[in-house]
């Protein structure tokens, strides 16, 4: 009996380390593994071939082994970047509307007040409250002409939307130099019209004081220019709003485009990776039957409805080792290896 117990003590004593040291190598061949799969996957998908500023890549390929769960590789593409440009393109306009608010280009209050003390004298024997009121119409029309910061909003927003086309590349030179010079002209305008305006105050209160109970002709004579002023600066009131509109509609239909764009390069990338997995998966071979192979695609993820602008969700695709046999032996192709993979956004 006692022998016998000796026996099995020895015989675990010897069987224990070569467990151990059987599992060290799986592990060590895994990490080979998964360093050959990053490999291929770095190369294949051309993770470094647009390098960014001083030559540093803008993206990677990292693999690691989770005991009893499987493989994880993450890979961070330069098409992470573009979502980012997208992102801080959105941000900005947002935080130009929050500016904008309660200053729409047809809302904004008026820049000057009409005084409520006459800048001169008016007798007071001779009608004071008729002489005043009058004083006071003529100064709220011209007033009402003013639309200063109607039009300098709207060309705020103008040159908001050519920034932002610029940054997102979708103006030449050329383009953007013709709309900038539109620009210049109708600040230029306006400053004209903006004297014209000042000349007009300045000369009605002086005829106004020199009248002093006389406001009947001062009103027939500054008739004709106040007209002629409103139709100038509605003019221009119109032009760079119309303006702000048309530039408004050409970046939220690059933006459009462009985010059009990447989902469609998102989605070549995740065919290409599928056809590099199918090919190359079956290297995890040391990887146990029960365990998986889960890619992070680093920025990838679609957006939460509500969620954001600044938050990049990953995209998980979670594939089983037996698929991945499957498509290398071409029981599967790799559109079916990837109907296969449990995929979310994260």
């Amino acid at each position: 009996m006692l022998r016998k117990s000796s026996l099995v003590v020895f015989s675990l004593a010897i069987l224990l380390p070569l467990s151990v040291a059987a599992q060290q190598v799986d592990i060590a061949n895994l990490r080979k593994s998964v360093d050959l799969l990053s490999g291929v996957l770095e190369e294949g998908l051309r993770i470094n071939e647009s390098p960014g500023l001083f030559g540093i890549s803008l993206g990677q390929v990292s693999g690691v082994y989770l005991l009893k769960q499987g493989v994880v590789v993450e890979i961070s593409s330069p098409l992470a970047n573009g979502r980012n440009r997208l992102n801080l393109d959105a941000l900005t306009y947002s935080i130009q509307d929050l500016q904008s608010r309660g200053s729409n280009v047809f809302m904004i209050q008026r820049t000057v007040p009409v005084p409520q003390v006459m800048p001169f004298s008016i007798d007071p024997a001779v009608g004071r409250d008729a002489v005043a009121e009058s004083y006071r119409a003529l100064l709220e029309r011209i007033n009402d002409t003013d639309y200063s910061a109607l039009i300098n909003s709207a060309l705020r927003q103008a040159n908001q939307s050519l920034r932002s086309l610029q940054d997102l590349g979708e103006i030449d030179e050329q383009r953007l130099q013709q709309l900038r010079d539109e620009a210049d002209q109708l600040r230029s305008a306006l400053q004209v019209r903006q004297q014209e305006l000042q000349t007009l105050v300045q000369s009605l209160i002086q005829r106004a004081a020199d009248a002093n109970t006389q406001t009947e002709g001062v009103n027939d004579e500054f008739q004709g220019a106040l007209e002629s002023l409103t139709a100038s600066m509605t003019e221009l009131r119109d032009t760079a709003a119309a303006k702000a509109e048309e530039l408004r509609a050409l970046h939220d239909a690059a933006r459009q485009r462009q985010a059009e764009a990447w989902t469609a390069e998102v989605v070549v990338f995740e065919n290409e990776m599928y056809t590099l997995l199918c090919d190359y998966g079956a290297s995890l071979r040391d990887l146990p039957e029960s365990e998986f192979l889960t890619v992070v695609l680093t920025g990838l993820g679609a957006s939460d409805t509500g969620a954001a602008e600044s938050r990049r969700p990953d995209k998980i695709h979670v594939l089983s080792k037996t698929d991945l046999l499957r498509c290398q032996s071409g029981a599967i192709d790799p559109a079916e290896l990837m109907q296969t993979a449990s995929v979310y956004s994260y």
